[in-house]
């Protein structure tokens, strides 16, 4: 459903623009001023449109930025990609506020294991809320996870939520600085041992850590600076590398129903 909002609002400013128009000769007739009626609507209309159009579409130059990025590796820059159907099985996904067709500029990073980088357009609840753009790093784990995200506490309290329940961490520092959304309480705690904690304390604020399925990925919001790129692609190594052994096995009788 929340994919047919966009539509459905560019519509509905294409129909009230052609209604102006069709209303501006009426008010004419009864002396009143159509055109100044018209031109009002219009170029609201327009305003609005220039704001859901600007939110299609990655923050300006980001396309310039990744393609000198794959050029100088020898790396290919898809633009409008298909990513892997089996990636909706993470949490930033199965949200509902990202879909497939929103992934763009993707890079793949030879490796072990393969790195996937893309933005991807996060929408709200709100229609009329502008998107945000994120830039990610997703590869494969060798098991399957239950839903888990790891992201910055918001700074407002009306920052939506997904299905994934918020869960506590038994860490105050960790709590004050992320929120813990998880399917599974006993993956949760299995994953997010001391020394996962320990090591996501260690790094810059603003990211978001989750898997889900087969997969891991992290994100960022800081679209302009090159340097993340490499730096997305190496953390997400590092993360997937300190993910406990035992977490592949460790389920919640609740889980496993």
């Amino acid at each position: 459903m929340k994919a047919l909002v966009r539509p459905l609002v560019t519509s509905a400013i294409f129909l009230g623009g052609i209604f102006a128009l069709t209303l501006a000769p009426a008010l004419d007739r009864r002396g009143l001023p159509g055109g100044l009626f018209a031109a009002v609507i219009l170029v609201i209309l327009m305003l609005l449109s220039v704001r859901v159009i600007l939110g299609e579409f990655p923050p300006r130059g980001r396309r310039r930025i990744l393609a000198d990025a794959a050029r100088s590796r020898d790396l290919q820059l898809r633009i409008r990609p298909r990513i892997p159907r089996s990636m909706k099985t993470l949490p930033s996904f199965a949200d509902g506020r990202t879909f497939g067709a929103d992934a763009w500029n993707l890079i793949a990073f030879p490796g072990e294991p393969v790195v996937l980088t893309f933005d991807r357009r996060v929408t709200w609840q709100d229609s009329y809320e502008s998107p945000i753009w994120m830039a990610s790093a997703a590869c494969r784990i060798p098991f399957e996870a239950p839903p888990l995200i790891v992201e910055p506490r918001p700074t407002v309290a009306t920052d939506p939520l997904g299905p994934l329940p918020s869960r506590s961490s038994e860490s105050d520092q960790f709590g004050h600085r992320y929120r813990i959304r998880a399917e599974d309480p006993l993956f949760q705690t299995a994953f997010l041992d001391q020394r996962m904690l320990a090591w996501i304390l260690d790094q810059r604020d603003g990211l978001t850590y989750e898997v889900g399925g087969g997969w891991a990925m992290v994100s960022h919001r800081d679209l302009a600076d090159p340097a993340r790129l490499d730096e997305s692609v190496e953390l997400l190594r590092q993360f997937r590398g300190k993910i406990p052994a035992v977490a592949s096995s460790v389920r919640s009788i609740q889980g496993a129903g």
